[in-house]
């Protein structure tokens, strides 16, 4: 039985997708499998890599989050987290996505939080530890 987390982060961002991606990589129960940019690549990746998480952002090219999820959720057996900037209709669209069969959702840190703070990384961080036991 393979005790590390798979997680997969699917961000449009190079830069949040980083900033994700190294937050995982640190850790020593967890183990980045793979990274997407967009929707699409997210179910394909899923399907291939099979990861206990996904953290999945909410607004992308080619398939939008909330598609990509409901794809995700219909043909993967894993627990999906996602991810937004904290904006009005991303609010309600995370509404959508828990609808929708996503475990949580976390917004997106900003300015200085995003890599000072290591309070946002460990909200981060334990939200993806309680997917995995959903």
């Amino acid at each position: 039985m393979n005790l590390r987390q798979r997680v997969l982060v699917v961000d449009d961002s190079p830069f949040f997708c980083r900033i994700l991606s190294d937050w995982i990589k640190g850790e020593p129960d967890m183990e980045l499998v793979g990274t997407a940019s967009n929707g699409q690549e997210a179910i394909q990746q899923a399907k291939t890599l099979a990861p206990d998480v996904i953290v999945l952002d909410l607004e992308m090219p080619v398939k939008d989050g909330l598609t990509a999820l409901q794809e995700i959720v219909r043909e993967v057996k894993c627990s999906v987290l996602m991810s937004s900037s904290t904006t009005q209709p991303a609010v309600r669209q995370m509404s959508f996505a828990l609808e929708f069969g996503a475990y949580d959702y976390i917004f997106k840190p900003t300015g200085k939080s995003v890599t000072e703070s290591s309070s946002c990384k460990g909200a981060f961080l334990a939200k993806v530890r309680a997917a995995r036991r959903a």
